[in-house]
């Protein structure tokens, strides 16, 4: 408990050594599950804090416990998701490998689930519901599990054999895996119909992501001026319902790529406030000014005239050039001889050149339009 509790404060240091202790003790006597807990909260405070090697030595060892529990029955909800998180530490075919093993743990949990449903049918509403809830829960699991499988075919190992035809089964299966698709698989298929030069089925699935975050988007792109649709419910019921989508929106990491494949599928209103949501949450990352200083640069004149255009595409390349510059000041005053600082130094660099061009040729193409209308 201590250690959960300094984890929650990020208090990354104590929480550590509390679960080490408790390692340590729990070494000593046949509790295997408690020992496996406590190694898996260890190697998440090691992931935290650096340390991949020593997290996948914890969870690996988690793993081999709960697998030589003499005491277990059944299927185990937590082996899943140990299996899960060493997926995301691994790499290659022993990321697929763990990321496979954690699949098919849910889907025995899911199955014991099912017969755990059917043997109390019985039950009083609020067992079912809690039955119930259990196995939603898992069906969502496992379609994240698959969402990422797929992933994993469409980056590391997308010149693995099949990989594409693996790819497309795990999609299929996350999509399956729920009553209606969670908003995860219906990306990754966007995902993997763009990489099939798919763009008008990626777009369909696109819109639905969209759809499925829309108010919550809208809420935060206001904030930021960045959504001019009307406002037709009450003052009083908007705000509320506004406050509730916004704070149940997918991550920042997960809109960041929503508005990347929204913006490659031609759909630029959806992507400025998806932007919009982004740029009100965090205005420090250069790369919402510089997608948003793209959208408007691609925008349809039925969205924005030429001049529109012309001048909110610079606003917000050229703020994304200024933040460039100075992450650029700021590397080259650290170690000349370190490989990492060069490599994030020539990358910085090749950002700005790329803006520096985006920025040229906004200007030419207004420069033409202005004396096609003169």
């Amino acid at each position: 408990k201590e250690g959960d509790a300094a984890l929650e404060s990020l208090d990354l240091l104590k929480a550590s050594e509390c679960y080490q202790s408790a390692v340590s003790k729990l070494s000593n006597n046949d509790n295997h599950i408690d020992l496996a807990d406590a190694l898996a909260k260890l190697g998440e405070c090691k992931v935290s804090m650096g340390d991949q090697e020593g997290a996948r030595d914890d969870f690996e060892r988690a793993i081999h416990l709960i697998n030589n529990d003499e005491g277990r029955k059944g299927p185990s909800t937590k082996l899943a998701e140990y299996y899960l998180y060493l997926g995301q530490l691994s790499l290659l075919e022993e990321a697929l490998e763990a990321y496979t093993r954690g699949i098919e743990e849910l889907q025995r949990c899911i199955q014991t689930a099912n017969e755990e449903k059917e043997m109390n049918d019985i039950a009083d509403d609020q067992q079912q519901q809690q039955i119930s809830s259990k196995k939603q829960e898992l069906q969502e699991q496992l379609a994240r599990a698959h969402c990422t499988t797929a992933e994993l075919y469409l980056t590391d190992l997308c010149y693995a054999e099949n990989a594409e035809k693996e790819c497309e089964s795990h999609v299929e299966n996350a999509m399956k895996a729920t009553p209606e698709p969670i908003i995860d698989a219906l990306q990754v298929m966007a995902s993997l119909r763009l990489s099939q030069q798919k763009k008008e089925e990626a777009k369909t699935f696109m819109l639905r992501v969209y759809n499925s975050m829309k108010t919550g988007c809208e809420a935060l792109a206001t904030i930021v001026g960045l959504n001019n649709e009307p406002e037709n419910e009450e003052e009083g019921a908007l705000e509320l319902k506004n406050v509730n989508a916004a704070n149940n929106l997918p991550s920042f990491e997960f809109r960041c790529q929503s508005a990347k494949f929204l913006l490659e599928c031609d759909c630029i209103e959806p992507t400025i406030i998806v932007l919009g949501s982004l740029l009100a949450e965090n205005d420090e990352v250069v790369e919402i000014w510089y997608l948003l200083g793209c959208a408007f640069f691609e925008a349809p004149s039925s969205f924005a005239t030429a001049e529109e255009k012309e001048e909110l595409s610079l606003t917000y390349w050229e703020r994304a050039l200024e933040m460039l510059r100075k992450v650029e000041e700021g590397l080259q005053q650290e170690e000349e001889d370190d490989d990492d600082v060069i490599q994030q130094l020539n990358a910085c660099q090749d950002q700005i050149t790329d803006i520096e061009n985006k920025i040229k040729r906004a200007k030419e193409t207004a420069t033409a339009t202005s004396m096609d209308e003169s």
